[in-house]
């Protein structure tokens, strides 16, 4: 098994030797994916700009979803879990620590009199 090092090792030399070569504009896009207003299907690109990796997301229940699919909200708190975590293991490896388990939590605090458009002091999103 090659190790995270191995992997890295021929990156960083690109990167250095060509420093442009570094920098990505990551992309993702959401498309309609049926008629239900409260559903869509988000895709990544791949290096060609062919989706790369495609999933389905929903409107939260308390927004009127229907709860059987990830929700934005829960994507992006996700994301922010991913890349903590990935983050962490990552130097971990690089450093030669050891972990065994992982659980990273992200809360985001959420009033939906804002989404809902029932209180205009009331911020859409997370506060």
């Amino acid at each position: 098994m090659t190790t995270l090092r191995e992997r890295q090792a021929p990156l960083k030399a690109r990167y250095e030797a060509d420093p442009e070569s570094a920098k990505l504009v990551m992309a993702v896009q959401s498309t309609t994916s049926s008629d239900d207003p409260t559903r869509c299907t988000v895709a990544t690109d791949d290096e060609n700009g062919a989706v790369a990796v495609s999933w389905d997301a929903g409107a939260h229940p308390m927004a009127g979803g229907d709860g059987e699919l990830a929700c934005s909200g829960d994507l992006l708190l996700a994301s922010l879990a991913a890349c903590q975590e990935i983050t962490l293991r990552m130097v971990a490896a690089a450093m030669g620590i050891e972990l065994r388990n992982v659980e990273v939590r992200i809360e985001g605090d959420l009033d939906f009199r804002g989404t809902m458009g029932l209180d205009a002091e009331t911020p859409v999103g997370f506060q």
